[in-house]
């Protein structure tokens, strides 16, 4: 079992749930910035008032602005993840691993679909290879069961 980071297939809840972890980091580091500095510009008998204004107006931006920086690069870790794993897949495929290269195909598939859509060409691609793939491994088994039937009726 690998750390909670490898273990999670990148999906959009899991997208969502690191977007919202980094929008709340970010508000709570631009608040202690914001408010640090917004007590050192106030005048005297306001410095307390002027920080909490401060706060106010921009520990929002600041998290709202790494918050969508954040999710456009988990979304962009998550597509590049299932590239690799789709040529992966083809790989095993091609060396005639068709288990692992059958479960690589419907992880991409399940990360295509969470991220770009079921319709999304990428993803209608995902599922033609894994049709493929099937109809492969059966061409496989029956050329495999037809050769040990006429291996056992040989005397």
């Amino acid at each position: 079992m690998g750390t909670p980071e490898t273990s999670r297939e990148p999906c959009l809840d899991r997208i969502l749930d690191d977007n919202g972890d980094a929008f709340g980091m970010r508000a709570v580091g631009g608040s202690a910035f914001h408010f640090i500095k917004g007590v050192y510009n106030s005048p005297v008998g306001t410095r307390l008032t002027g920080g909490t204004q401060a706060v106010l107006m921009n520990a929002p931006r600041v998290g709202g602005s790494f918050a969508v920086w954040g999710g456009l690069f988990l979304a962009w870790v998550a597509l590049t993840r299932e590239t690799v794993l789709e040529m992966r897949a083809k790989l095993m495929l091609r060396g005639g691993v068709f288990d692992v290269g059958d479960d690589l195909i419907k992880k991409v598939i399940f990360i295509r679909a969470s991220i770009c859509g079921e319709n999304h060409p990428d993803t209608v691609a995902a599922r033609e290879t894994l049709s493929k793939l099937g109809r492969l491994i059966a061409k496989v088994q029956t050329t495999t069961d037809g050769y040990n039937n006429n291996a056992s009726s040989l005397p």
